[in-house]
């Protein structure tokens, strides 16, 4: 059975609410009037950081696994995984997003194993890298797609503040081997731009993208 998942939680049986002073339309009220709001969402991923980022905004939405080809481009990515949820949801708001982390040459997606992730980040020690993600929106044959890059540099860390990090399983099924969002932050000096963007899912931009396409919400 499929699952939505539902971003803000109800009161509990029993539990009273108090009541504040009356309010005019909120925002998303204002935009009915103009803009449709019966769309079913579908993330095209059932990555928990992307599903955590996107309930910030959306009441509830369904996860969808989607399994692609993927390569070095983002953005070709992110439009391969909307594509492949479309087909599964042709009538649903599709919103797909594919993160890579770059050093110089270099492209790291998400490790293998151990082995693989003790390699990026002994790369990483000590250097500026950037987050890139590709970010692509479908509504019917209508497509959005950005491009959003973050600047990340890292402290200087040697093997045992690495094998530290390893220990605490975060590196699994990251790009870079690292987390952001959380004890991975600790290998963090400086960041330059969006910082959701390197968690996996630009709000910014999702938010242009919806205001674009008409959908709720978006600025």
């Amino acid at each position: 059975m499929e699952e939505t998942f539902v971003g803000k939680e109800a009161a509990s049986p029993g539990v009273e609410v108090a009541s504040g002073p009356e309010r005019g339309p909120s925002f998303s009220e204002e935009l009915e009037v103009t803009a449709r709001t019966d769309f079913e969402f579908v993330l095209a991923s059932t990555s928990p950081q992307r599903c955590r980022l996107l309930s910030l905004i959306l009441d509830n939405f369904l996860p969808e696994p989607v399994f692609v080809e993927e390569g070095h481009d983002v953005l070709a990515n992110a439009r391969l995984k909307a594509q492949a949820a479309q087909q599964q949801h042709p009538d649903s708001v599709i919103i797909a997003a594919d993160t890579l982390v770059m050093l110089g040459g270099l492209t790291f997606g998400k490790p293998t194993d151990l082995v693989e992730a003790r390699w990026m980040l002994s790369m990483l020690s000590g250097e500026r890298h950037t987050v890139r993600t590709g970010l692509a929106v479908l509504v019917g044959e209508r497509e959005e797609v950005r491009v959003e890059e973050t600047v990340v540099q890292f402290r200087q860390f040697g093997r045992s503040t690495i094998d530290a990090y390893l220990a605490t399983g975060e590196w699994v099924d990251k790009a870079g081997a690292y987390a952001i969002q959380g004890e991975g932050g600790l290998l963090v000096s400086r960041l330059e731009g969006d910082y959701y963007n390197v968690i996996g899912l630009p709000m910014v931009p999702l938010g242009e993208v919806f205001a674009r396409l008409g959908v709720v919400p978006g600025f």
